[in-house]
């Protein structure tokens, strides 16, 4: 990772915060990095993540406070977010506690995360390893989401869903196990979910 993509991730995440509570200013910016839950998670994360996949003595060095900085920010939000986990940028966490991702899992652009939710390996199996999730995902609160499985682009997984099954693009799903109980996820997302969710 370069220090333009560093730069990039972290204003795509920076983006999906509400427009009416943090104004587009350095200033902001910077309170909104200590201050705003979502983005100080994300910052830290995207720095960390940068200094971690670095060789040059000094920031391996800087690396260390910056991962002290980071696990505490997790620590008081309840997130369990490796640095160096695949997330693309304009990560959105709404609400806290109990955010669970493990290391391998790969995250996609604009995905929009609520409290208590897993995403999770499986240990065996045939479908052994870590979730793969699509761009403008949006999960709720209490889902699971367990294994190597790939979840499409545009899904809308709901409350307390647990799903260990492939999901094609542009679908809501919902149950336990989650099956699709929608194929056409457009349809949900009015002016007001937009406004919400930074979409």
């Amino acid at each position: 990772m370069g220090i333009r993509e560093l730069c990039n991730l972290i204003r795509k995440d920076y983006s999906r915060l509400p427009k009416r509570g943090i104004p587009g200013t350095i200033l902001f910016l910077i309170l909104g990095i200590f201050y705003h839950p979502s983005f100080s998670v994300t910052f830290w994360f995207r720095v960390g993540s940068y200094f971690k996949s670095k060789r040059n003595p000094l920031l391996i060095f800087l690396f260390i406070p910056v991962k002290i900085v980071y696990y505490l920010i997790c620590h008081w939000n309840g997130v369990e977010l490796p640095i160096g986990t695949k997330v693309g940028g304009g990560l959105s966490i709404k609400h806290f506690p109990g955010l669970v991702v493990a290391y391998d899992s790969i995250i996609g652009e604009n995905c929009t995360l609520n409290h208590d939710i897993t995403i999770g390996r499986s240990f065996g199996g045939t479908r052994a390893g870590c979730p793969i999730i699509g761009n403008n995902v949006i999960i709720f609160p209490g889902a699971r989401v367990i294994g190597r499985i790939k979840i499409g682009n545009n899904v809308i997984i709901s409350a307390n869903a647990v799903l260990t099954k492939d999901v094609p693009n542009n679908c809501v799903v919902a149950g336990v196990p989650a099956k699709i109980v929608k194929i056409d996820s457009n349809g949900l997302i009015d002016d007001k979910w937009r406004e919400t969710f930074g979409l």
